[in-house]
């Protein structure tokens, strides 16, 4: 059921339970948007798999929910790094 929708709706595993989370953070907290971190290791290519060294980069995520839009749209728009 999970991915049939997330195909459906053409966003990453990644993408989706980061939009989950800044929505639930966002309504936890009473707003109508909310930041969190994410983090992605750096690597974006096999020759770089046995790098070693910090490589590691911390991206923001805005979850901005106002005007409450439909959840696919809110989806698509979370999109970030694909999988």
């Amino acid at each position: 059921l999970f991915k049939a929708f997330r195909d459906e709706v053409k966003v990453s595993t990644t993408a989706f339970f980061t939009a989950v989370m800044g929505f639930v953070i966002g309504k936890y907290n009473y707003k109508d948007e909310s930041v969190i971190s994410t983090i992605y290791n750096g690597r974006r290519t096999e020759k770089q798999r046995d790098v070693i060294s910090m490589l590691v980069k911390t991206l923001p995520f805005v979850a901005d929910f106002n005007n409450n839009p439909a959840i696919k749209d809110y989806l698509k728009k979370s999109e970030i790094l694909p999988d």
